[in-house]
């Protein structure tokens, strides 16, 4: 907090980005673009969010549209997370399925 504090003395945090830190886009009710379809996203709170952000703070700017063309991945040590990845395996999953199915008739 002290940190934090220096940084909103020195005007490197705005009361406004501090807000949002703190709240997030809570009391935000307003009209938003629907979220597209896109496989790997599918949380309309994330969408919300990145509305949000890009509306409030020019430095994030479009970045629903990057979340549209861009897949997130994370890697945490050795734990590495990428959703198209996801996506692709729960797809062979149903066609494994299907096929086994259509086998077992």
């Amino acid at each position: 907090m002290m940190c934090v504090e220096i940084l909103k003395q020195e005007e490197e945090i705005s009361p406004v980005e501090w807000n949002f830190f703190l709240r997030g886009s809570a009391g935000m009710n307003k009209q938003r673009p629907s979220m597209p379809s896109v496989p790997f996203l599918n949380n309309v709170k994330v969408w919300n969010n990145a509305v949000n952000l890009s509306e409030t703070f020019p430095i994030f700017k479009g970045v629903q549209q990057d979340l549209t063309k861009t897949p997130v991945w994370i890697k945490l040590g050795t734990l590495e997370v990428r959703e198209r990845e996801r996506e692709r395996e729960r797809e062979r999953e149903r066609e494994r399925e299907f096929f086994s199915c259509k086998s077992n008739n």
